[in-house]
């Protein structure tokens, strides 16, 4: 789904704001995670199992990283298992079909590897999750401990196909909580702060 698509723009965005707005506060990170999972399955529907299977095992990681029984050399361990699969999922799906027809000829092996079908955004909310992790590993912030606002704050989908990369510190406090009005909804707000931001303008 793209933001100029006629879907988009009178079917899917007036239908996340109504629901948004009408099932009161409590239920607003619910919608807006169903919405940018429907968001991100519309285009695909295989690969949001991916995108969720990474959300859960960084999301376990973070909160391993933190126990209190966790000695240096653990968490040294939980940050390598992140980095390597998280840049493991990116390196095949970005460049195994090159590498693998790179090396057949050299090895005299008779192989063709055709490309993986590369997902949408992986790159955005690989590296978005990884300096979440990387940044709770460094102790500059405490892990989330609702899954549900972990995965809302990989997922969202203002953000998720084409960046901008966000730290998880600069909108941690409005994950849970935050004010939305008209000013904020004009086409000058820049970087999604229609829903990041708390102030009542953008700065």
């Amino acid at each position: 789904m793209v933001f100029s698509s006629l879907f988009f723009i009178f079917a899917f965005l007036p239908a996340t704001l109504i629901l948004y707005y009408s099932l009161g506060k409590q239920l607003r990170n619910i919608v807006l995670l169903t919405a940018s999972l429907f968001f991100y399955a519309w285009g695909e529907p295989v690969y949001v199992l991916l995108m969720c299977s990474s959300i859960m095992i960084n999301y376990c990681i973070g909160t391993l990283l933190v126990r209190d029984d966790a000695s240096r050399q653990k968490r040294k361990f939980f940050l390598i298992i992140s980095l390597v699969f998280n840049l493991g999922c990116l390196a095949y799906f970005k460049y195994f079909g090159m590498i693998i027809n790179t090396i057949a000829p050299i090895g005299g092996w008779n192989l063709n590897a055709g490309t993986p079908a590369l997902p949408i955004g992986i790159s955005f909310y690989t590296f978005q999750i990884l300096s979440y992790v990387i940044d709770v590993y460094r102790g500059k912030i405490r892990p989330q401990k609702s899954l549900i606002l972990f995965a809302l704050y990989i997922t969202m989908f203002p953000q998720l196909v084409a960046g901008p990369i966000v730290n998880y510190g600069d909108i941690e406090s409005q994950l849970a909580d935050r004010s939305i009005n008209f000013k904020n909804f004009t086409p000058e707000c820049s970087d999604s702060c229609v829903v990041w931001r708390k102030s009542t303008s953008c700065q």
